[in-house]
């Protein structure tokens, strides 16, 4: 059995849901029993019923929705990050497939050999340090909130002048200018090669 995944924002999130589960022949239980909900975001899996038949729901409700590929039950998992990623590029009224996004190039990039070796120099200084990973963690989800000390810091669960402490850390030891574009996307690089399971220099 195949099935794909949709992360919907925006709109009237829910009723996506209710007509597209149905549509790929599942019976609809309570909604909250197949799907995630967070403060800006719905997420699903639903049998898959074509692109088609989801951007015209989309743009019926108003949302941003982000679509998977279609993948076997067991890349549930996998599905489910892709439709969160494709989401972040959708606009009101879109549904935006993941195979239509930057996130697969970017993914396969970060698995070059010149991706790694730039990744391990500028983690060189973090490699070192007994917090070193968790700091490169914390990083990611600076990079994450676009630099934005106050939703990064609520995140983490600390003080906005304790995550920037660790972010001036950061640029110590990786001597990188994290106000510069090209700082902020070196980091980003190591933060995507490194923080894969496995991947931390031991």
């Amino acid at each position: 059995m195949d099935l794909c995944a949709v992360a919907v924002r925006g709109g009237r999130r829910s009723e996506v849901a209710q007509q597209l589960i149905p549509l790929g022949g599942w019976r609809l239980p309570d909604p909250e029993a197949v799907a995630v909900a967070a403060d800006t975001e719905l997420i699903f899996l639903s049998p898959p019923v074509g692109s088609t038949h989801v951007r015209a729901i989309v743009h019926d409700t108003g949302c941003a929705a982000g679509l998977s590929a279609e993948l076997p039950l067991d890349g549930a998992a996998e599905a489910l990050r892709q439709a969160h990623a494709a989401a972040r590029f959708a606009r009101p009224g879109v549904a935006t497939c993941y195979a239509d996004t930057a996130d697969p190039l970017l993914r396969r990039l970060l698995t070059t050999a010149e991706a790694g070796d730039l990744a391990r120099q500028v983690a060189a200084g973090l490699v070192t340090e007994q917090d070193g990973k968790a700091l490169l963690a914390d990083a990611a989800t600076w990079l994450r909130h676009h630099g934005r000390w106050d939703p990064a810091a609520d995140e983490l669960g600390v003080h906005r002048e304790t995550l920037r402490r660790r972010m001036h850390r950061v640029a110590r030891l990786t001597g990188l200018e994290l106000d510069s574009a090209d700082g902020r996307l070196a980091l980003s690089v190591a933060v995507g090669v490194l923080m894969r399971p496995g991947a931390w220099p031991s």
